[in-house]
């Protein structure tokens, strides 16, 4: 696990807010705060390492984001404006995938290692823009989400400006009095650093080799006999081929336009739906109204699936739970390495065998990790089951712990063998689960479904190990 000890979110004066804070002042003094790098680097360096952490942010951003969608619950149960709250943080989700593997792109460009680490709870990192917690939503939890994602001060209409200072004020207090960075101000910085790169420091061919492919190819799952409906920036899970510091310099502006803005203010954007979500969603904080039902399960804060305390709300001890979470862990880091590998396959030698990894992991979002984190949350955390003050059972979740280590082998056929073998554990798990008489029938039948999918990935990837000179399913 990395961090990055040399970024700096400075600004022209230091203050704290409590709750009489005036809004205007919480406004200028977030309004002054910009990433800085003390590193004696080259500006391509520069522009490696920032966008380094903006892929952290991403992915840390993402999981936060799935981790308050899935703690909605079976979606089929909640009310439409509930439901379309979760749909909301869905698209979301997807969006930052998308900006995930387009910031790997400009990284793949400019020469520079790809990078799919995330701080692992608890942890506080000065370059995100609050510290990475996966906890149940509450109406300061979309506070905090509206301000990291909120678009410059002068941008936002004025129709905006009440409702985004309350969010201003709660998103402080809930941060412990500190400040939500803007993820745009970092883009912005990103932007200006790209921009002064010369075109020769680029590796403008790796659009056709080796970068995540963009559209309707390998990793946006809509290819097919149907073209995909029109989509506008603003809607669309976009993926951006880099092949002209142009491109790399649109493509961050798209990032930010289409949720961290640093730009303009865009209706459809991350920032205008979780302002809207922070609007409607009940009061969670006596400090600020009448505490209301939350809609969400009551999930634990940053779960753990592992044997570290002795004791902790938060772990996961249940008997059903507890393997269905370590499996879910597994899968998570199956995912990470999949996605790192695709990135190193170039497509001009082995083209099918870049499409089965891009192919998998869309598959495993939508067909593994969706119903088992869905799942969890209706089991119970521990044994015996504990309940809150509300008298809610109190559930488990999917953990999203991180693995020790996502660096894969250079030997490409052992790349292969890596994921047949994360595979085969975490099967091993649902097979002894869907055995089990404490399973109940829907997640069993769920964990069969899963284990049939998965031999023929399985058998394809196999291939690919035995035959590392032949493309996955040419001979």
């Amino acid at each position: 696990m990395r961090t990055h000890g040399k970024i700096y979110w400075s600004r022209s004066k230091k203050r704290s807010v409590d709750l009489f804070s005036s809004p205007s002042d919480v406004i200028t003094s977030l309004a002054d705060l910009y990433p800085t790098s003390g590193l004696p680097i080259s500006p391509r360096d520069e522009a490696v390492f920032l966008l380094h952490v903006a892929a952290e942010v991403e992915h840390a951003l993402l999981v936060q984001y799935l981790y308050a969608m899935f703690s909605f619950g079976p979606p089929m149960e909640l009310p439409k404006e509930v439901q379309d709250w979760a749909k909301d943080l869905r698209t979301v989700a997807m969006q930052e995938m998308g900006h995930l593997m387009t910031v790997q792109n400009i990284v793949i460009a400019l020469g520079g290692p790809i990078a799919f680490d995330r701080e692992d709870y608890p942890i506080q990192s000065v370059f995100y823009p609050f510290p990475f917690t996966l906890e149940r939503p509450t109406r300061d939890l979309f506070a905090k989400y509206v301000v990291a994602e909120m678009p410059p001060i002068e941008t936002i209409p004025s129709s905006q400006k009440p409702l985004v200072d309350q969010a201003m004020i709660r998103s402080e207090i809930a941060n412990g009095g500190v400040s939500v960075n803007r993820v745009g101000a970092l883009y912005a910085k990103i932007i200006e650093v790209v921009g002064d790169i010369a075109e020769s420091k680029f590796s403008f061919g790796t659009a056709a080799t080796f970068q995540a492919a963009p559209g309707s190819k390998e990793l946006s799952g809509t290819s097919g006999p149907n073209p995909p409906p029109p989509q506008t920036p603003m809607t669309s899970i976009m993926t951006w081929p880099i092949d002209s510091k142009d491109s790399a310099v649109k493509a961050l502006e798209l990032i930010a336009r289409q949720g961290e803005g640093p730009t303009r203010c865009e209706e459809n954007s991350h920032f205008e739906k979780f302002l809207n979500i922070f609007k409607c969603f009940p009061e969670t904080n006596p400090l600020f109204g009448q505490i209301r039902p939350n809609p969400t399960q009551p999930v634990p804060t940053n779960p753990i699936a592992s044997d570290a305390p002795p004791f902790n709300v938060s772990k996961i001890t249940d008997p059903i739970s507890l393997p269905l979470a370590q499996f879910a862990n597994l899968r998570y880091r199956l995912l990470l390495e999949m996605l790192s590998h695709y990135l190193q396959i170039d497509r001009t030698c082995r083209p099918q065998c870049k499409a089965v990894l891009a192919h998998q992991c869309i598959f495993e979002m939508g067909n593994t990790v969706t119903p088992v984190a869905i799942a969890l949350t209706t089991l119970s955390r521990q044994r015996p089951t504990l309940y809150g003050d509300d008298g809610q059972k109190l559930v488990a979740a999917f953990p999203f712990e991180m693995p020790y280590t996502l660096a894969l082998n250079p030997d490409e056929s052992i790349r292969w063998r890596s994921h047949v073998d994360n595979f085969h554990r975490s099967d091993e798990i649902a097979e002894q689960l869907a055995e089990s008489a404490q399973c109940p029938d829907e997640i069993r039948t769920s964990l069969k479904t899963i284990l049939g999918n998965d031999k023929n990935a399985i058998a394809k990837m196999q291939h690919a190990a035995e035959n590392p000179k032949v493309d996955c399913l040419s001979g």
